[in-house]
């Protein structure tokens, strides 16, 4: 150790590489921390500036622009791919981008930072079209360089003792994080794998405990990826993107938090929660949040998924009402479309015919029933509440009828819609023709 109180030589046994990382930069930009500034003088402004340029689409940049943006700066994105978000799911990404406009920020995709120069009054920016083109020269106040990290391993002398790299600077290690050097372990950001804080956690419980000739271990497909914006966005295992890559059947369950009653009554109704499962097994191969606390959310899955849980494990677990976390539930219910508060959609097709699903004997009565408009909510076998689609009876799991208040009686007139009795269409019928409607046998009594 060449510097500090702590400055001297030291032996061990064993020796724990874990030196963390650095903001990268790019080529003709050079970072100042007053006009340039990676994440780290980003969090040391003294004054709010008028206008902000972010480099990068990617977690860091998000976070910290839109943070900017709430305190009042005018911020724009700058992203070389087409896209925000590289990496995670892909309906995610266009629903926080869709957000963040809202909230004021801009964004330039596939476009190339060819250099940026800090004056005294702020800083000028060479564009240019990712695919080549003509150049654009803008000024901002800050320009926020977040185009990722590299990993801390400069001065350690790694060369000089033989500790392997692969091409990408990062300390190779084997199962047990031992690198190529006996005795020398390395951890977290400067070997493979998600440059997070959590995870560079469990590497290191995980290493010690090998150290001490305990076993040891890390699934990095659960690793949780969080942007701590607001909304959050949270994201565990496959996309959609990766399972389709991959040539994985599966299904897919989502559910909106403005149908959640506690994000409503928070003022959090903006985002769902998505879940992938094996369209055989019905494994969970992956879950995708946007919304309020989404990070926190995100680790009942976590817990889940660690033990092999279906779909339908999820949501045959009670969750307290009213949580946000009711909506992971539901979205687990709609993986086989029968999420219980979700409004149906009058011209869906296909999916699990009810009939088919709960096993029963006889055949559907409905020609061609696998594109029954009702197979979300199945008038023939619901027959408690065959005719009553939303309102005051909600909607229907394995008969189970959820009433949404007390005894409302029939004294008003019902205002429940309706599906037609005879089951064979799904266009609501007014009240008036309800074959309830007189109280004999109302669902709201």
């Amino acid at each position: 150790v060449s510097d500090g109180d702590d400055a001297g030589d030291y032996t061990a046994e064993k020796i724990l590489i874990a030196s963390g990382s650095h903001a990268s930069s790019l080529p003709g930009i050079t970072i100042d921390e007053t006009r340039i500034v990676s994440s780290t003088g980003a969090l040391a402004l003294s004054d709010v500036p008028k206008k902000m340029v972010v480099i990068g689409a990617g977690y860091i940049g998000l976070e910290l622009g839109t943070v900017w943006s709430r305190l009042g700066a005018e911020v724009e994105v700058i992203e070389f791919l087409p896209r925000i978000l590289p990496g995670m799911d892909d309906e995610i990404a266009k629903k926080f981008m869709a957000m963040a406009k809202k909230q004021g920020l801009s964004f330039r995709l596939k476009t190339a930072v060819k250099s940026a120069k800090a004056t005294k009054s702020g800083v000028t920016l060479a564009l240019e079209p990712a695919g080549g083109g003509d150049s654009e020269t803008i000024k901002a106040d800050i320009a926020l360089v977040a185009v990722g990290r590299h990993p801390a391993t400069d001065g350690l002398g790694l060369d000089d003792i033989g500790v392997a790299l692969s091409d990408r600077g990062r300390i190779k290690v084997d199962a047990r994080f031992e690198t190529s050097v006996e005795d020398i372990y390395a951890i977290g950001d400067v070997i493979d794998g998600p440059m997070l804080a959590h995870k560079a956690e469990e590497d290191g419980v995980a290493a010690v405990e090998m150290m001490a000739g305990h076993a040891g271990h890390v699934d990095y497909d659960l690793v949780p990826g969080i942007v701590y914006t607001a909304p959050e966005v949270a994201t565990l295992g496959k996309s959609e993107d990766a399972l389709k890559d991959a040539g994985i059947a599966y299904k897919k369950g989502s559910f909106p938090f403005s149908a959640n009653s506690r994000a409503r009554a928070q003022g959090h109704s903006d985002g769902f929660v998505k879940i992938l499962a094996d369209a055989e097994t019905d494994r969970v191969l992956g879950v995708h949040i946007i919304g309020h606390e989404a990070g926190t959310i995100i680790h009942e899955c976590a817990t889940a998924m660690a033990f092999g849980a279906s779909s339908e494990d999820i949501a045959r677990t009670c969750h307290g009402h009213p949580t946000l976390n009711e909506a992971v539930k539901e979205a687990a219910l709609a993986v086989a479309t029968l999420a219980c508060n979700a409004q149906p959609v009058a011209d869906w097709q296909g999916g699990f015919c009810q009939r088919q699903r709960f096993g029963n004997a006889q055949p559907c009565p409905i020609e061609q029933h696998q594109q029954c408009k009702v197979a979300f909510l199945c008038p023939i076998i619901t027959a408690p509440l065959k005719d009553c689609l939303q309102h005051g009876a909600r909607f229907v799991f394995r008969y189970r009828l959820w009433h949404g208040g007390r005894n409302f009686g029939c004294a008003q007139p019902c205002k429940i819609r309706h599906i037609d009795p005879s089951g064979t269409s799904a266009e609501p019928v007014i009240a008036a023709q309800c074959r309830h409607a007189s109280g004999d046998g109302c669902p709201r009594q």
